[in-house]
């Protein structure tokens, strides 16, 4: 009767354990997307992410068969999310002139997944003219700020924490030119009832996507990393991300997906090498 006994409870621990297990393995991850404004993420009025960078990463994972849970934050913040083990997932969006580095315990995909141009923008109802970056020295310059102010920042640049802030100061004329990280010039003249023009690309934003091994582990951090990158290449070679782009009337993003095809080896890394960011 003992035997029997332990017998039984052994193997309804062994069921309760693999039971844990198999939920454990259903966790959703905790993925951030960085709250731009509209169209490219932003919080709807249900309080749920929304945008083009959420619907990206959303197709992806749903081709990968993993659960996820959004979360839209500030870029700052998201980095210290996923520093400090709160978030699994996040991307990142390394400058070719100013990278920032990704936050120790993370795996890094080997290449960028997309990447958006920076420009420099004006409202066309304004005769402002320069030919290079160095010319703004001389009026009040906007831009969305990703780190702390630096020291000693002139005084004529202003921050502001996403693009639809930044838009509507240069719709009000309280800056003369914008710096955006966006091509979506059309949606916030509509929105702000002006036609905003789009002068000089200054730079390119390379887009990474990077998960933590404080929270998912090396190993499994390392094979979701893999499998993301490989996926993200697949749909966007095969058309998908194309189509779901376009459905979300974002065309002049197509060209900046497919960037991918000249990597070999899919393996992702713990940091940023420098030939992949320009730097």
């Amino acid at each position: 009767m003992s035997y029997l006994y332990t017998f039984t409870v052994q193997i309804a621990l062994l069921f309760t354990l693999a039971s844990t297990a198999s939920a454990q393995a259903e966790e959703p991850l905790k993925v951030i997307v960085t709250a731009a404004g509209k169209p490219w993420s932003y919080i709807d009025d249900q309080g749920k992410p929304q945008g083009i960078s959420r619907e990206l990463m959303g197709a992806v994972f749903d081709d990968m068969a993993v659960p996820v849970n959004y979360k839209a934050l500030l870029y700052t913040r998201a980095l210290h999310s996923l520093k400090t083990g709160k978030a699994d997932v996040m991307a990142l969006t390394i400058g070719s002139t100013q990278s920032i580095q990704p936050p120790p315990d993370t795996y890094v995909s080997p290449a960028p997944v997309g990447n958006i141009p920076l420009s420099i923008y004006k409202l066309a109802s304004r005769d402002l003219t320069i030919q290079t970056p160095r010319d703004l020295a001389n009026y009040r310059v906007g831009l969305v700020r990703v780190e702390k102010q630096p020291a000693g920042q002139a005084d004529n640049v202003f921050y502001y924490p996403r693009n639809e802030f930044l838009f509507k100061a240069l719709a009000k004329g309280k800056i003369d030119f914008a710096i955006g990280a966006l091509y979506f010039d059309h949606v916030w003249s509509e929105k702000f009832e002006v036609e905003i023009e789009r002068l000089l690309q200054i730079d390119t934003l390379n887009i990474y996507i990077a998960f933590s091994s404080q929270t998912l582990g090396e190993k499994k951090a390392a094979s979701l990393c893999r499998d993301y990158f490989l996926t993200n290449k697949k749909l966007s070679n095969n058309g998908k991300l194309e189509q779901l782009l376009l459905g979300m009337d974002a065309p002049d993003l197509v060209p900046h997906l497919k960037i991918t095809d000249k990597v070999e080896n899919p393996d992702c890394v713990t940091q940023i090498a420098k030939d992949n960011t320009g730097n």
